[in-house]
C-alpha cells in the first residue's frame, strides 16, 4: 500500500490526510501534541491533573489484571484452602 490513500480517488499520502501528528490523553481524550517541541511537560497525559487520575487509579487497584483461578495438583483451587 505504501502510505497511500486510494479512498474516494484521493492520492495523498496518510500523514498529509491525517495531519500532524497527535495522540489522545489516556484519561480524558482530549488530542495532545505528539512532536517533541510541542509535548505537553505531563506527556502522554493533557495536564498534570489527568496524570494524578491515573496514578490514582493505580495506587487504589482500579486498573487490574483479572487472574483465574488456578487449580492444585489435588483439584483445590488456592482460595478453597
Amino acid at each position: 500500500m505504501n502510505g497511500v490513500c486510494r479512498r474516494a480517488g484521493t492520492r495523498g499520502t496518510l500523514r498529509a490526510m491525517v495531519g500532524p501528528s497527535r495522540a489522545r490523553c489516556p484519561t480524558c481524550k482530549t488530542p495532545v501534541a505528539t512532536a517533541v517541541g510541542e509535548r505537553p511537560a505531563d506527556y502522554p497525559f493533557c495536564s498534570e491533573r489527568c496524570r494524578l487520575v491515573d496514578l490514582h487509579k493505580w495506587l487504589t487497584g482500579a486498573y487490574r489484571i483479572p487472574v483465574a483461578n488456578v487449580s492444585d495438583e489435588d483439584g483445590e483451587s488456592e482460595g478453597d484452602r
